[in-house]
């Protein structure tokens, strides 16, 4: 794997600014809304970049004690980081068979057998249909939560089938290596550190609960763009997301429990804010309540207001933080999968809302 470094700036590559650099900056910190937060933070952040750099030079750190659950959580996160960038690539495989589409999943046979893996590429104009007026920006993320998903559901499954099958061959390379361990330490972190053993955490599963937060919490930015700029001349609600990259970043580095409680505040449950109950009326409401904009050398920017801030649990000083493994990857341009996951939800969220715009006049 090569290792690549992270910028705040979606229009650079990532070989312009460090991860190190990045988190060392006020002003991203400032920008993030959560600066008096993470100062108040005492659970140790765990430094990934080391533990790549040692495997891409082809010196993988000793496995973890089956009994250390924080050794077993940073393994499993750093070997996710391993396995990003591959993952990627297969998904920009099929953004470039399959230009400005989305996914459905593949039809039922209709003949008892299960449906095949594959998903049907479909042109994002042809999910205006599902807009609906009246629940504007929600039915709109649902539809790219949905669509995206579809995506890396089955990019993500051929990817794991290609690794299995090279595991079970008995391939001795150094990336069937580190799978094998990734698929292992899943097993022993699974089975005697969490509250459900009785799941099988396998590495297509792993990478995809991380693409699912991903795609909600870029979503939200997006639409909390919109609704924070509406009826302000001279504020464009792209541009708004765009400079608000920062506010994503600190996300990819909060600790996952918290993330789990920023997300569920947002509306991550069937009730919330991307669910279609909510009236536009109701889904303003909740964006305002949650989000709020700043002036910033780039321009008005979003932060998360404070009090959802301060209302994020409380977390042990044991329980490390490595934050989102894809901070450490790159696409094929060099981009940051953050940031390039951030630029594919603007470019669709635009599209929806334009095409709906315009069926409306």
């Amino acid at each position: 794997m090569t290792e690549t470094g992270m910028t705040a700036d979606p229009t650079l590559n990532s070989s312009n600014s460090s991860a190190d650099s990045l988190s060392d900056r006020e002003e991203d910190r400032r920008l993030s809304g959560f600066a008096g937060w993470m100062r108040r933070c005492s659970f140790p952040d765990v430094a990934l970049k080391p533990m790549l750099a040692a495997m891409a030079a082809g010196t993988t750190p000793p496995e973890p004690d089956a009994g250390d659950a924080a050794a077993l959580k940073v393994d499993k996160n750093v070997l996710a980081a391993v396995f990003v960038e591959p993952l990627w690539r297969v998904v920009d495989a099929w953004r470039a068979r399959n230009p400005g589409c989305l996914a459905l999943p593949e039809a039922d046979p209709g003949d008892g057998s299960p449906p095949g893996d594959a998903v049907i590429p479909i042109p994002v104009d042809m999910f205006l249909r599902w807009i609906d007026p009246e629940r504007l920006h929600g039915s709109v993320s649902a539809i790219i939560q949905a669509g995206m998903a579809n995506v890396f559901i089955d990019c993500t499954h051929r990817w794991a089938l290609a690794m299995e099958a090279a595991a079970a061959a008995g391939a001795s390379d150094a990336e069937t290596a580190l799978y094998r361990r990734y698929r292992e330490t899943l097993h022993r972190f699974q089975s005697g550190h969490t509250a459900v053993q009785h799941l099988a955490f396998t590495p297509e599963g792993h990478l995809m609960a991380g693409v699912k937060t991903a795609v909600f919490f870029t979503a939200a930015i997006a639409s909390a763009a919109c609704v924070l700029t509406a009826g302000r001349p001279g504020l464009d609600p792209v541009a708004v997301a765009r400079n608000s990259v920062p506010l994503l970043i600190t996300a990819a580095r909060m600790h996952l429990d918290q993330l789990v409680s920023l997300t569920d505040r947002i509306g991550g449950s069937e009730a919330g804010a991307y669910g279609l109950n909510l009236t536009n009326a109701e889904h303003a409401a909740l964006m305002a309540e949650l989000f709020t904009l700043q002036d910033t050398p780039r321009g008005p920017a979003l932060a998360l207001r404070g009090a959802i801030a301060d209302a994020l649990p409380a977390l042990a000083n044991e329980r490390p933080r490595t934050g989102c493994p894809a901070l450490h990857a790159a696409d094929a341009a060099g981009t940051n999968t953050i940031l390039a996951l951030n630029a594919w939800v603007l470019e669709v969220h635009a599209a929806l809302l334009a095409g709906a715009d315009a069926a409306r006049r």
